[in-house]
């Protein structure tokens, strides 16, 4: 009796599966790579919109708050005297005078961009992984605490939700919901449309290895 199955040849005419080859499946990982990377690039432009997009809206929070502030305590503004409230104000124009550069200073570490955050950092727990829109909005208004606080419009309040937060570094943070996460934010939209586009690209990119695992393995069982 003769041998039979895959023993009786070592060549053996299987029908054709639509499998990519390996050159095919190289060609095509290439090409994602590709798309990843001029994504990359759009993602980190849209970064630079945002930084524009976002001053005006956190110098508008901030005059809101201090008029809040001012109305809420009408006592204190009078104690100030018109002297004290210039003084306010003036301070108030040099915060938003110096707001390109707080821009800048609270977007400057790349790595803390949402593209470049890793994965399991990136997940929103409390605000010590808050999202970096609305983490670099908290942090621009935040910049108005030393001011309300020299003129005692600061106000601290006791009990598990705290409007000011005391941060290791010293400085306070403001604790509450800013309301950014509702407000229209073009760059934010943007940025989370060419999200969308990353990950398909990065799934495409885990199926694209899958398929080169399996062009090896059917080309070296095919040469065998």
């Amino acid at each position: 009796m003769g041998k039979s199955g895959f023993l009786e040849t070592t060549h053996t005419n299987f029908p054709s599966i639509p499998i990519m080859t390996r050159t095919e499946t190289e060609t095509k990982l290439a090409e994602l790579e590709a798309a990843l990377k001029e994504n990359e690039v759009a993602l980190d432009a849209i970064i630079d919109e945002f930084r524009v997009e976002v001053q005006p809206l956190a110098e508008n929070w901030i005059q809101n708050f201090v008029l809040e502030a001012v109305e809420n305590d009408p006592d204190r503004i009078q104690e100030l005297g018109t002297e004290r409230i210039q003084s306010l104000k003036a301070d108030l124009n040099r915060l938003f005078g110096d707001m390109p550069r707080l821009v800048m200073h609270e977007t400057r570490n790349r790595s803390d961009w949402p593209h470049h955050r890793p994965t399991v950092e990136s997940e929103y727990q409390g605000k010590k992984n808050e999202p970096f829109f609305e983490k670099t909005f908290r942090g621009l208004i935040s910049h108005v605490a030393p001011i309300l606080h020299r003129f005692g419009l600061r106000q601290d309040y006791k009990g598990q939700l705290q409007q000011w937060v005391k941060n290791p570094n010293g400085d306070y943070q403001y604790g509450l919901l800013t309301g950014f996460e509702v407000m229209r934010v073009v760059s934010r939209e943007h940025f989370q449309l060419k999200q969308q586009e990353r990950d398909a690209i990065f799934a495409e990119i885990a199926e694209c290895k899958k398929q080169m695992a399996k062009a090896k393995a059917r080309e070296l069982f095919e040469s065998a």
